[in-house]
C-alpha cells in the first residue's frame, strides 16, 4: 500500500515531474536518499510508468475524454494494443471486473466519434459510456495547433520530443541528445515554462498495488461549480486521508469521479456509505474496480516528431 509519503510524493510528481528530489527532501522533511528510494520503488512497482512533459491539450486545441466499457469478457493485452494503437486513444485499462477504461485525446468531435465507432465494432464490447472532461469542441472540422505554437522554435520541438516519455531527463543529457548546449536547453525550459505551454506529470498506474485494489466511484450532484468540486475534494482528504488518491469532474454533467485505495471489499463498501450519507443529495453513485494501465502514443507523438525534424 502507498503510505502518506508515497502519496505525497505521487502528487507531487504529478503536477510537477521535473520537481527536484532536494526541494521534495526539504519540504517534507527527510533525506534526499528516502525521497529517490521511494521514487524508485513506485517505479519498480509500476505505479509510477514514465515522466512526461508534454504541452498542455489546450495549445493543441484538444479535449480529453473517458469511455467505459462493458466487456463480455477481459481484454488481452493484445486487445488492449488494439484499441491503443488508435491515433486519438492514449491509455487502456481493464479491472478486476468485466469492464474497462479507454482515455481518448482528441481535436473535434469527428476524432471522438472515429474511436467511439472502432469500439462499438469491438465485438468484445457489450455498451459503452462517454464523459467528456473538457468542454467538447462545437467545430466538425479539424482545428490547426494554436498560434501560440508559433512562437515555439525548432529546438523547442526537440525538447519536448525527447522529454516525451522521459520527462526527467538530465539537461546536460538532454543538452547532449540534440546538440546544444546545457544553458540554451536550460533557457528553452524556463522560457516554455513562463509562457504556461507545459504539462509536467506522471504517467500512471496506481491499480497495480501489492495489497488491496483500487476503486473509483462517481458521485452524480445536482449542481456542482468547479469551486463546489474543490471544496469536496478538501472534505474527501480529510475523511479519508489514508486511502484517497484523486478526484476529477465531468465537465457536461455534474459528475465527480474518486479514486480510492482500499484494502478489502468491506473497507470499499463503508466508504460507499459514507458518501451516500455526505452527500444525500446525490442522484446516483457508481463503481469501477481499476486494474492495469497501458499507454500508448497518440497524434501529439507524430506532431512532435515532424516538428522536432
Amino acid at each position: 500500500m502507498l503510505d502518506l509519503l508515497d502519496k505525497a510524493l505521487f502528487q507531487e510528481l504529478s503536477n510537477h515531474c521535473r520537481v527536484s528530489f532536494t526541494e521534495l527532501s526539504k519540504k517534507y522533511d527527510v533525506s534526499v536518499n528516502t525521497i529517490k528510494s521511494r521514487v524508485e520503488e513506485m517505479m519498480n512497482r509500476g505505479i509510477i510508468v514514465a515522466f512526461d512533459v508534454q504541452l498542455k491539450l489546450s495549445l493543441y486545441n484538444a479535449s480529453f475524454a473517458l469511455v467505459i466499457l462493458r466487456l463480455k469478457r477481459l481484454l488481452s493485452d493484445q486487445e488492449k494494443d488494439e484499441i491503443g494503437n488508435h491515433q486519438f486513444v492514449t491509455s487502456v485499462s481493464t479491472g478486476m471486473q468485466l469492464d474497462g477504461q479507454v482515455v481518448v485525446i482528441y481535436r473535434n468531435n469527428d476524432e471522438l466519434n472515429d474511436v467511439l465507432e472502432s469500439l462499438r465494432s469491438n465485438e468484445n464490447v457489450k455498451e459503452l459510456e462517454l464523459f467528456q472532461t473538457l468542454p467538447p469542441p462545437s467545430s466538425a472540422v479539424s482545428l490547426p495547433v494554436s498560434k501560440e505554437l508559433d512562437s515555439l522554435k525548432k529546438i523547442d520541438w526537440q525538447i519536448l520530443h525527447k522529454l516525451r516519455w522521459n520527462g526527467r531527463m538530465a539537461i546536460k543529457d538532454l543538452a547532449k541528445e540534440i546538440g546544444r548546449s546545457a544553458p540554451t536547453v536550460r533557457k528553452r525550459l524556463d522560457y516554455m515554462r513562463e509562457q504556461g505551454f507545459l504539462y509536467e506529470t506522471i504517467l500512471t498506474n496506481i491499480g497495480v498495488v501489492e495489497q488491496g485494489f483500487v476503486i473509483n466511484f462517481g458521485l452524480e450532484l445536482p449542481e456542482m461549480t468547479n469551486e463546489d468540486q474543490l471544496e469536496i475534494e478538501k472534505d474527501l482528504r480529510s475523511m479519508f486521508k489514508d486511502s484517497f488518491v484523486v478526484s476529477w469532474k465531468v465537465v457536461d454533467r455534474p459528475i465527480i469521479f474518486m479514486t480510492f485505495q482500499v484494502e478489502s471489499a468491506a473497507e470499499a463498501q463503508k466508504i460507499q456509505a459514507s458518501l451516500l450519507s455526505t452527500y444525500p443529495e446525490h442522484l446516483s453513485i457508481t463503481q469501477a474496480i481499476s486494474g492495469s494501465w497501458k499507454y500508448y502514443k497518440d497524434f501529439r507523438d507524430k506532431i512532435l516528431e515532424e516538428r522536432s525534424q
